[in-house]
This record gives structure tokens, C-alpha cells and sequence, in this order.
């Protein structure tokens, strides 16, 4: 450390290298304080990767704390969620991140992320973002290519993340809309399944009862019940 003192009070050039110092020291936040402190490039990057990217990926948040409090580009939120790093996310879009990409809000309802979710409802491009779109980036655990035509609420509700189901009915995103392979809807889902706090949950937000896919909800509902009878379970939640 103390060389490291020496050669920053001496003026060495802070963002020189085939990998820039702030990088290479991603791994001990004392060299990378003294660095930021010394005025070097908060966004300089190795191989196409800022410092930010670098700490995310190496799971040093402590690092990426102290990368946002200094003023780095927190455009990242996509590389946190691929690392699972969900608090620094909602901490990124609380400090303004870009949070456009449709995939974020997609992502975080499915995995039950009410926190995220209602970091990215007070941004003013929730509504914009959460209307659908194809998604941009991959997650470590969900390919966005199984999410690209789905919405956020239908997402919600195969998770069973009746949380973020209540916060996405409440600003009615998607409570009519068709997804999936065969598609359904919201209502056609819900019924299918016997969650008829969920149904009442999507009557209050304006859902079509004769709004279907291949099948109407009321037959989902139908096709169900004959089901669970035939199993000797009439509360099944599966059809």
C-alpha cells in the first residue's frame, strides 16, 4: 500500500494499463478508496467492462457501494440481477439507473422480488417498461428467450407471487392481455387454478370474464372442478 501511496502522490497516470489500476485493484477496497480519492476515471474499462461490472461479477458489493457513492455509471442493474445481487439493484434504480429494459421488472416477478418491484414502480419508466417489449439481456438462471413474449403479471402468477400480483393488478398492467403457449389470460390462469382471492383481485382491476384464450375462464374453472372431482379433491389447485 504504501508504493501505492507514493506513486498517486507522486502523479502517476490513474487509468494507464492494459487494465486500468482501478480494476486490477477490484479485489482490496483500501487501494480502490485511495484511488477514487485521487481523482481517477470512475467508468474506465478493461476488455469492454467498468470497475462497476468487474466488482458485480466478482461479488465485491462493498466495492460497488463505493463505486455508486463516487459517482460511477449505475446503468448495471442487469448485471446485479444476473449475479443475484437484488439490494444493489434496488439501491441502483433508487439512485436513478436506467431501468427501460423490459426484462427487469419481467425478471423480478418471477422470481418474487417485491422490493425491486417496487424500486422500478417509482421510476418514470415503470409504466413504459412494464407494457412488455422483448427483452435485452440474459439472467444466470432464466434465458430471457423463455420470458420474451410473457407479461409481468402472467409471470407473477406462475411464481405464485401473489405479492407483486396485488402491486401489478393495482396500476392494471396486463390484467386482460394473452401469453404463453397455448395463450390465457390473467383470469383464465387464476381460475384454472381455484385462487379465487386472485380472481377477485382481477374483477376489482377491470378483467374480462369472457376474456380467454383457447378457452374462456369460466370453462378453465369448469374444466378444473370435473377434474379435482374425478381425483377426489375438490379444493385442487391444479387442473
Amino acid at each position: 500500500m504504501q508504493m501505492v501511496v507514493l506513486l498517486i502522490d507522486a502523479k502517476a497516470d490513474l487509468d494507464a494499463g492494459t487494465t486500468p489500476p482501478l480494476i486490477a485493484s477490484i479485489e482490496d477496497l483500501s487501494i480502490v478508496n485511495r484511488l477514487l480519492a485521487a481523482g481517477c476515471n470512475l467508468d474506465v474499462k478493461s476488455e469492454g467492462a467498468t470497475a462497476m461490472v468487474t466488482a458485480l461479477a466478482t461479488r465485491r458489493i462493498d466495492i460497488a457501494d463505493a463505486l455508486m457513492h463516487a459517482g460511477a455509471d449505475l446503468n448495471v442493474v442487469d448485471t446485479a440481477l444476473r449475479y443475484g445481487h437484488w439490494n444493489f439493484a434496488v439501491k441502483s434504480v433508487a439512485s436513478g439507473a436506467d431501468v427501460s429494459n423490459p426484462t427487469l421488472i419481467k425478471y423480478a416477478a418471477y422470481k418474487g422480488q417485491t422490493k425491486f418491484v417496487q424500486a422500478l414502480k417509482k421510476t418514470k419508466d415503470f409504466m413504459r417498461s412494464s407494457a412488455g417489449g422483448k427483452d435485452k439481456i440474459k439472467t444466470a438462471t432464466s434465458p430471457a428467450s423463455a420470458h420474451q413474449h410473457t407479461k409481468p403479471l402472467q409471470l407473477a402468477l406462475k411464481g405464485r407471487h401473489h405479492d407483486i400480483v396485488e402491486l401489478l393488478i393495482n396500476d392494471r398492467l396486463g390484467v386482460n392481455q394473452l401469453c404463453g403457449t397455448p395463450p390465457y389470460t390473467p383470469l383464465e390462469w387464476a381460475a384454472g387454478r381455484n385462487d379465487a382471492v386472485l380472481v377477485r383481485q382481477l374483477f376489482n382491476a377491470g378483467a374480462n370474464p369472457n376474456r380467454g384464450g383457447e378457452v374462456t375462464p369460466l370453462l378453465s374453472a369448469v374444466t378444473r372442478f370435473v377434474r379435482a372431482q374425478n381425483v377426489h379433491s375438490p379444493q385442487a389447485t391444479e387442473i
